[in-house]
């Protein structure tokens, strides 16, 4: 096996973290597409977001890892990270599409008041 015991607790904790910050990207992304036409305020929220990974991930190499850099805290942060996005991030995606084609499908069939026939791709 590659690390200790306790590199791998210290893993698992930083990879809580990350899933939080996973989360979190979730409702900033929501964010973002709602300002999307205002630059700066995308650019303030992508950094203010980067900012707080980088704090954060520096107090917990403070406060579990004695004063110094751990990369599989690193690693496991940002595995967390992607592990959100691939996962609940791509279902709210596929989710939302789902009902948008349904409910514009639904709308364009009923535009004359009765039912058109089923486009043919």
């Amino acid at each position: 096996m590659f690390f200790r015991n306790a590199s791998a607790i210290l893993a698992v904790k930083f990879l809580w973290v990350g899933l939080l910050f996973g989360i979190a990207s979730i409702f900033l992304k929501f964010f973002v597409k709602l300002t999307r036409k205002n630059v700066y305020i995308v650019n303030i929220v992508c950094f203010v977001f980067w900012l707080t990974f980088g704090l954060v991930f520096s107090a917990m190499c403070f406060y579990f890892n004695d004063y110094s850099f751990s990369f599989y805290g690193l690693v496991s942060m940002l595995a967390g990270i992607i592990i959100v996005k691939i996962s609940i991030e791509f279902f709210f995606d596929y989710f939302v599409r789902f009902i948008y084609n349904g409910v514009s499908n639904a709308k364009e069939k009923r535009r004359n008041g009765r039912l058109q026939a089923n486009k043919k791709v």
